[in-house]
């Protein structure tokens, strides 16, 4: 099999969408190219494998077709639609990265004692250093070494100044195995540790390797670098592992997982990505495996399943269990009114442009199967590139921004500060799928707040339905001041 006629940049764009939302394929790492749309970088061979479903109904596989530049190959496919294609390594000024990982290794630098002497460090600036700034986020990485130290993320830092070549400072040279590298000249960049991690905080790249978001770092595809670019999704998953890794569930963490817990009931608990446990700590900011333990962790406290989960359960988790379980099942009913009061906007950490925390909920409904399932629709920006993505698309045809049911324009009411800002809705009702679609642009349609609320509180998607009411409520208004109209 070919990749197929009639593929189109729409789809390549649904494909990369996919890609972002944590997808799984059957494609392996580029070795030599990757394509890069708005300022992401992806597998030419899985974007096209995944871009084919349309035409064909199902996604291609690894054997199918080639991934190179000659005729109906990934990237020669990619390149007539006008897709960007660049060699693995290159670094673009056009795209700055959203943050960096820096990496380090034990058996030539003692990181850990390091980070244990000073807030004011400097780490190597061997690739891409005319692309860090002042400012910018970055995650320390220790690798295991030929020690087995613990892998993955210890430390996270701004960069303070730009990479000059200088001998490093006094104060890392005692923690250099050879002292002629600190003494010889090299590209150093300024950082201020900003935090350093616990034992139990560590991003663990055994951890990492599985998430959703970040299995596809760039150091663990290229581990022998020392600086690395990291995306937009990358950084924002990192934070938000990086703010609860180590640290005791909350009540929404709890009442999530008890979610995924009634969902998975009766089935074998998995962690692959699209899974319960798997989606549950994408919203929660949690590792997958802290997600998953969890759940097993209310498994053991269920009566129907004696002897089956992982015991040793912590107080609050048997309070909420407590609280939901009525004697013979879960309160699904209760724990999703639970959960929305719990996320409701201004409750959680992330901001509401970044992270929109309005949960809204249906009530609980049966399978096919009579196995009761709580269904949950989390109204969150789910793909955060599609939705901004749209917003420029809604920005270039009219900076104004206005709502496409009344018209109105933060912009115009309020000046400067409502520049660029409009909300994005999603017309189609997740609440009602069984699993999440993956928005695309055509998707979402630009409304003010007012109209965001109205559309979830009539219980229609459709923004023509309440542009047709406004209307009609307009011309029953000018009927009542002007009898003639």
């Amino acid at each position: 099999m070919a990749i197929p006629q009639g593929i189109t940049l729409d789809d390549i764009h649904e494909a990369a969408a996919r890609l972002d939302a944590g997808a799984s394929h059957p494609f392996g790492e580029p070795r030599k190219y990757q394509a890069v749309i708005h300022g992401t970088r992806y597998p030419p061979k899985a974007l096209v494998g995944l871009a084919a479903r349309r035409v064909l109904g199902h996604d291609l596989t690894p054997g199918d077709f080639s991934s190179g530049v000659g005729p109906n190959q990934a990237v020669a496919v990619l390149q007539s639609l006008g897709v960007e294609i660049v060699e693995i390594g290159h670094a673009d000024p056009r795209f700055p990265p959203a943050a960096w990982i820096f990496q380090g290794n034990p058996d030539h630098f003692d990181i850990d004692g390091y980070l244990a002497s000073t807030t004011q460090i400097t780490w190597l600036a061997n690739q891409h250093r005319q692309l860090m700034a002042k400012g910018q986020t970055v995650y320390l990485w220790r690798n295991s070494g030929r020690g087995g130290a613990i892998a993955g993320v210890v430390a996270v830092g701004v960069i303070e100044g730009d990479a000059e070549s200088r001998p490093d400072h006094s104060p890392a040279v005692p923690y250099w195995k050879d002292p002629m590298v600190a003494a010889a000249p090299a590209f150093r960049v300024p950082i201020r540790v900003v935090e350093v991690a616990t034992a139990k905080q560590v991003l663990k790249s055994k951890w990492l390797e599985e998430d959703p978001v970040c299995h596809d770092l760039p150091n663990l595809r290229m581990r022998q670098q020392t600086n690395y670019l990291v995306t937009s999704s990358h950084a924002d998953r990192l934070a938000r592992l990086w703010a609860k890794t180590g640290r005791d569930f909350d009540r929404s963490d709890l009442l999530l997982t008890l979610a995924a817990y009634a969902e998975t009931f009766g089935q074998e608990v998995s962690k692959l990505h699209g899974s319960p446990v798997s989606n549950t700590a994408l919203l929660a900011g949690r590792a997958v495996t802290s997600i998953y333990s969890k759940v097993m962790n209310f498994r053991a406290l269920d009566p129907r399943v004696p002897g089956m989960g992982q015991p040793n359960t912590g107080q609050p988790t048997k309070d909420i269990w407590n609280e939901f379980w009525t004697g013979s099942d879960i309160d699904t009913g209760a724990l999703a009114a639970a959960i929305g009061s719990a996320m409701e906007p201004g409750t959680t950490p992330a901001s509401q442009e970044a992270l929109e925390s309005e949960v809204e909920h249906t009530a609980p409904e049966y399978s096919a199967e009579g196995r009761k399932r709580l269904v949950i629709h989390f109204r969150i920006e789910r793909n955060r590139k599609v939705v901004a993505d749209a917003k420029a698309k809604w920005f270039n045809a009219n900076p104004n921004l206005p709502c496409c049911v009344c018209g109105m324009s933060f912009r115009e009411t309020y000046g400067d500060i409502g520049e660029g800002y409009i909300e994005a809705h999603h017309t189609e009702p997740i609440a009602t799928l069984d699993l999440p679609k993956v928005p695309v642009m055509d998707d979402l349609v630009p409304v003010c707040s007012n109209c965001h609320r109205m559309l979830h509180r009539s219980g229609s998607p459709d923004h023509r339905t309440l542009e047709a009411r406004l209307q009609a409520r307009s011309l029953l208004d000018q009927r009542h001041t002007d009898p003639d109209a």
